[in-house]
């Protein structure tokens, strides 16, 4: 029986975190373990807050009225609450009902979503559902394996977005670590080199709007403002500079951690090392 009950994969755009962390899936999984994998973007992620919008309670009460029938019943049977907020889950309902919502009311989601709050309400949120999930994995025998929502996610809040210090930062990924500590949660950090190859690698090979979408958030906000930084170069500069916040993170982390130098794009290699890495770490 194994200790370890969480594994968090974390490294920059384009490094190689979700074919790593499928790997790890399917690695534990030939161990016999039960994994659960869930890669960035999941909007029916156990612990982070995909695609969720957080209203007040007025807010949800003019949801609830402005909707139709269909409508009230999804979103009352979907909502939860935290402290004083209404947490509804746009992003899961559509994928359940494979259906997208109407663009006005998606729009008006969108702009309530957790990452468009204040950074301390954020981590507020964010924390909650952290504690919320360690306290009930705790129970079972499941592995969990997340892609880039434990460092990346408060790095890039809090920091890109938000200009805030490394300190702040730090305090915000030690909370996460705090709250799922009883799970024995092993750090996988991807290491890339040349993160300008890096960079324009996944804008060859990723869609435009998933480009010209990232750039816009990395160069036109919070720490990129401070630089007076925008374009590619300038979002290779923000990524270098996150680089060496989340380097001293995992550095600083009082977790158990391991980190696989990917620069090569050798997975078979790199399968080598997990390999090695889930021999160490997992019972």
């Amino acid at each position: 029986m194994t200790t370890t009950k969480l594994i968090l994969v974390e490294g920059l755009p384009g490094a190689g975190k979700s074919t790593i962390a499928q790997l790890t899936s399917r690695l534990l999984a030939e161990r016999g373990l039960t994994v659960k994998l869930f890669l960035e973007g999941n909007p029916a992620h156990p612990a982070d807050a995909e695609s969720i919008a957080c209203l007040t309670g007025a807010e949800y009460a003019g949801l609830l009225q402005a909707g139709n029938e269909q409508q009230r019943q999804l979103f009352m049977d979907a909502v939860s609450r935290q402290g004083g907020d209404y947490l509804l889950p746009y992003g899961l309902l559509e994928q359940k009902t494979d259906e997208r919502l109407p663009d006005d009311l998606r729009q008006v989601l969108a702009g309530k979503d957790v990452y468009e709050l204040p950074l301390a309400h954020n981590r507020e949120i964010i924390a909650g559902r952290w504690r919320d999930f360690g306290a009930e994995a705790q129970s079972g025998e499941t592995v969990y394996v997340f892609e880039c929502c434990f460092i990346q996610n408060p790095v890039t809040i809090g920091m890109i977005k938000n200009g805030a210090t490394f300190t702040e930062v730090q305090e915000y990924v030690t909370e996460l670590a705090e709250s799922v500590k009883a799970l024995d949660p092993l750090v996988i950090y991807i290491e890339q080199k040349d993160l300008e190859f890096t960079f324009r690698k996944a804008l060859r090979e990723r869609p435009r709007e998933w480009s010209e979408g990232f750039m816009d958030y990395y160069t036109g906000q919070g720490f990129a403002k401070t630089l007076g930084v925008t374009g590619i170069s300038g979002t290779i500069q923000v990524l270098e500079a996150r680089a060496v916040v989340e380097r001293r993170l995992v550095e600083e982390l009082a977790l158990r951690k391991a980190v696989i130098d990917n620069s090569a794009y050798d997975f078979g290699m790199a399968e080598q090392e997990l390999r090695a890495i889930i021999e160490k770490h997992i019972d």
